[in-house]
């Protein structure tokens, strides 16, 4: 436009030039001091920016993780524990967060299974848990893990078939650790052919202590109640042993552990702490406490289960 004169209403600017302070567009809309418009176009109205918006962040992951050190537990998810350079972290089965475990974890109620990942050392406190494992062992102590159980209350643990309630094994790779503490009390009760605490169907028990509590430990169908699950004679001939017990040291406590037969026809009891049936017993040490032993057809009440 001539120098000092009004752009027209619906006119445009000449190519690259700018509209003096206060003049308005075709559309109406202002221009801030200095802004200038490309030739014939309208300017874009403004977006807000999105709420939260983090650069290379997906919502599911903009929560920051809640610390805890108490969880109750839930019969529709499994809680998995693992550890990094971090720390601790809870995660259920259902869900993308993480809780940040902060001096060791409490679990209370009724649930399903924990497993606790291989490399995790951590005390879990059981607070009058129920666990039930269905198709998994309630507590599952995976690879070289070590977990010390603080027992507080009334507590049951029951394994699926094929698990133990507390299943802690030695494998040729890694041997899983859990130690037995606390003033509280725990009925494990394996799934079938596993051991209450140790071995599951075929597994040799990893490292168990216990150190206090009442432990009333069951297993079932050839399963030690402390120890090896079973292992039949098909993997036997093989010349490895399968349904060993482990190394078992009892510094205290009351116990009762009973291993079971694992058919009427053949026997191959469990012993009540050691080997399941046709499994050996490994190194097992008693220092003190209350023990109740019982094994199965022909199986031991410590040491080996039937042959």
């Amino acid at each position: 436009t001539p120098e000092g004169e009004p752009v027209p209403e619906g006119g445009q600017t000449p190519e690259g030039g700018q509209l003096p302070e206060g003049e308005q567009t075709p559309e109406g809309g202002q221009l801030p001091e200095g802004e200038q418009t490309p030739e014939g176009e309208p300017i874009p109205e403004a977006q807000p920016a999105p709420s939260n918006a983090v650069l290379g962040v997906t919502p599911a992951n903009l929560a920051v993780p809640q610390a805890t050190s108490r969880l109750t537990l839930r019969q529709d998810a499994v809680l998995t524990i693992s550890q990094d350079e971090e720390g601790l972290w809870a995660q259920w089965s259902d869900a993308m967060q993480q809780f940040a475990v902060e001096d060791g974890l409490t679990v209370t109620g009724a649930g399903a299974s924990i497993l606790v990942q291989d490399g995790v050392a951590m005390t879990l406190v059981l607070d009058n848990a129920v666990l039930n494992g269905e198709v998994e062992a309630a507590l599952h102590i995976l690879g070289s893990a070590d977990v010390t159980v603080e027992l507080q209350g009334e507590n049951t643990l029951t394994g699926g078939a094929g698990f133990a309630a507390i299943q802690a094994e030695r494998t040729e790779e890694a041997e899983a650790t859990v130690t037995i503490t606390g003033e509280g009390a725990l009925t494990a009760n394996g799934g079938a052919q596993a051991a209450g605490i140790g071995g599951g169907f075929r597994g040799n028990g990893g490292a168990i202590t216990i150190v206090s509590g009442t432990v009333y430990a069951n297993g079932n169908k050839g399963g030690a109640g402390i120890g090896g699950g079973f292992s039949d004679d098909t993997y036997q001939r093989t010349g490895n042993h399968y349904g060993e017990s482990g190394n078992i040291t009892i510094e205290g406590g009351t116990i009762t552990a009973f291993g079971y037969t694992h058919d009427a026809a053949n026997g191959k009891g469990g012993a009540g702490i050691g080997g399941g049936g046709n499994g050996y017993a490994n190194s097992i040490v008693i220092n003190s406490g209350v023990i109740n032993a019982t094994g199965g057809d022909d199986g031991a009440g410590i040491v080996a289960g039937d042959h």
